[in-house]
């Protein structure tokens, strides 16, 4: 394909999203704890308890200690498994995370859009 071609294809699937989106039918992954729910743009707490203790339990702890980091060492020392996003829309699972040094590299695993999120009322 010629570089034309591929800056002609590229402009369509683009149009193609903010189609969706302007209708409202454009799904992109959400932060850990959240899920699509059956009506468009509708968004639900997850529905396993265990995934949504853990997350108002890290809220919660994060609202006394101040830094996520803390409360990474927290639930380290408390041995609980941090909510890790398998890909799909539902599939979670609690594992030993590794929370990154990084501020930046919080934002992007989406540690701070999910804490901005949570603290949100839906």
């Amino acid at each position: 394909m010629s570089e034309a071609e591929l800056h002609v294809l590229r402009a369509r699937l683009n149009g193609g999203i903010r189609s969706k989106a302007a209708r409202g039918e454009l799904r992109r992954g959400l932060p850990v704890g959240f899920v699509w729910g059956e009506d468009d743009g509708e968004i639900l707490i997850h529905p396993d308890e265990a995934v949504v203790n853990v997350i108002r339990t890290i809220f919660a702890r994060f609202a006394e200690l101040g830094s996520a980091r803390r409360v990474w060492l927290w639930l380290r020392a408390q041995g609980i498994k941090f909510p890790l996003s398998l890909g799909g829309a539902s599939r979670v699972a609690l594992e030993r995370g590794q929370l990154s040094r990084r501020p930046c590299r919080a934002c992007q695993s989406g540690l701070c859009r999910s804490l901005r999120l949570w603290q949100e009322p839906l």
